[in-house]
């Protein structure tokens, strides 16, 4: 009871005045954290029986850390974790933090109970070929103490939730996770959205659900169920300020049952737990304090320069280096080079091209940087023989995935500006203009359409001669189509064949009647 009196009044007076949390959570929420933490810290493997109290202070120190630390975030400019970070260290001095960081930068090395870096736990990241993208994990330190506290509470049965913006990483994290859970586990994808209701719900939290003795459900044999909740904050808000999902998910959080809807009797729903996935930018924002209070937050920020500078390092130098692709060695060795120009110009492009009422669909987040860095991963060594050759195929992939959402031709022009603006600054020993001449159109197709290696196109000419012989083989076998393919046409082609090739990849047209959106994607 010493270190509840001495931490946690001062810790909740000043969560309460000074710092900004990434959504509102409930005092409670704070010592129900804590709580839980200890509650999975405070275990033999971590101290023995006649530990000193010193030690016990320490995991108490790390624990409160959290509890009152994971909603803080960063907000444009000021970053509440290192301002709570520098207020925690001056206000209490019996814990020690090492130098430099902040306390969110450590944990306990429970063989020497020491306070160690985050990073030491990062494991190696291996490059898969075969798998897409944007199912990779490359671990961060960021990721990696999130993880460790997913692990620690998911294991104990407690729900969690990881709050962020769009793209940060909240589902990949969440499934990586459950991607890894033991035999003994099942999941179930709960995917919110506007139009979920709670009749809705409760047929998919049901589905995986069996019949018991009396009136208890719960999973198939002996496992145990985790639902998981992507975005949590989508579906409506009634007149009355209700939302109906969350309705029905409080009731099973606090009273462990729900009820048959056709025959109204209860059902009591055992072995199953939730995690859960929220964007406070989007849908109500928030969610019922009632509900929010069963959940331990985590807020997930978007990634510091030097992850991302990590992340997408790893990936694209793991595919330059595989000696199956054959690169260049003046390639591979631009490859940090090329990562730093890459996040220049996402940086900008997300500063400058900014969501309006006409445009409210300029958002650029870390699915854009991926899919520019998916197309990289294209090549091979056989199609790429220069530096030149490679960042001109970055140049064709940012216009493909920024270019092609621009509207008009003043933005167009703006993002070319840019593109020449990073490219002087990063490769001042190469001619930008060459290095932005057209056409530059990579597409799996450029010689031949039986060939299916990413190149650049010769010549429009040679790409219309490609391409009309396509059309003629698709009319032999489907109802005929007439279509004259000028430049504009075979653009949208290519543009259409790089989507479709691309894991998980999905195009949405958009244009007037008449305008060939269904001729071209055919």
């Amino acid at each position: 009871m010493m270190f509840f009196d001495r931490y946690i009044p001062t810790c909740l007076e000043i969560l309460k005045v000074k710092y900004k949390k990434i959504t509102p959570i409930p005092e409670i929420n704070h010592l129900q954290m804590l709580c839980q933490l200890l509650e999975c810290l405070l275990v033999p493997a971590n101290i023995p029986y006649e530990a000193p109290k010193e030690l016990y202070e320490q995991y108490f120190v790390f624990a409160a850390v959290w509890a009152f630390g994971s909603t803080l975030y960063q907000d444009g400019n000021i970053d509440y974790r290192v301002e709570f970070s520098k207020w925690f260290q001056n206000e209490f001095k019996n814990v020690k933090f090492p130098q430099g960081g902040t306390v969110f930068d450590y944990f306990i090395e429970k063989e020497s109970n020491t306070f160690t870096p985050w990073s030491e736990l990062i494991p190696k990241f291996e490059l898969d070929s075969d798998s897409p993208l944007q199912s990779m994990m490359v671990h961060t330190g960021e990721t990696v103490r999130l993880r460790f506290f997913i692990d620690l509470l998911m294991d104990m049965g407690h729900p969690i939730m990881l709050v962020g913006t769009s793209g940060c990483g909240k589902s990949a994290l969440l499934t990586e996770k459950l991607n890894s859970l033991p035999e003994d586990f099942a999941v179930c994808s709960v995917p919110f959205n506007y139009y979920t209701t709670s009749e809705l719900l409760q047929r998919i939290l049901e589905k995986p659900l069996e019949k018991k003795a009396g009136k208890n459900y719960a999973p198939p044999g002996n496992k145990r169920l985790v639902y998981c909740i992507d975005d949590i904050n989508m579906p409506m808000v009634d007149t009355y300020g209700t939302v109906q999902p969350h309705t029905l998910l409080r009731q099973h959080l606090d009273y462990g049952h729900w009820y048959d809807r056709a025959k109204h009797t209860l059902k009591e729903v055992h072995k199953v737990q939730y995690c859960a996935a929220m964007n406070p930018t989007a849908g109500s924002f928030t969610i019922n304090p009632r509900l929010q209070r069963h959940f331990t937050v985590f807020a997930v920020n978007f990634p510091s320069m030097d992850s991302l500078n990590h992340i997408y390092t790893s990936l694209l130098g793991q595919h330059l280096r595989n000696p199956l692709l054959k690169y260049n060695p003046l390639i591979i060795k631009m490859t940090e080079q090329l990562v730093y120009t890459a996040l220049q110009l996402h940086s900008k492009v997300s500063a400058t091209f900014m969501p309006t009422a006409t445009k409210f669909h300029y958002i650029f987040n870390l699915r854009d940087l991926t899919n520019i860095f998916q197309g990289l991963l294209f090549t091979t060594g056989e199609t790429i023989k220069t530096p030149m050759e490679l960042l001109r195929a970055w140049v064709h992939e940012t216009q493909r995935v920024y270019g092609d959402r621009l509207l008009d031709e003043k933005d167009l022009e703006q993002l070319f500006k840019l593109q020449v603006d990073v490219i002087k600054k990063s490769f001042d020993d190469l001619d930008e203009m060459e290095v932005m001449a057209k056409p530059n159109v990579f597409c799996h197709f450029a010689k031949g359409i039986g060939e299916p290696r990413y190149l650049p196109i010769a010549s429009w000419d040679e790409l219309n001669v490609i391409l009309i012989e396509g059309l003629k083989t698709y009319n032999e076998l489907n109802a005929c189509m007439n279509l004259v393919l000028f430049e504009d046409a075979m653009n949208h082609v290519c543009r259409i064949n790089r989507i479709l090739e691309c894991p998980r990849g999905n195009a949405l047209l958009v244009g007037v009647g008449g305008s060939g959106k269904q001729s071209l994607a055919r």
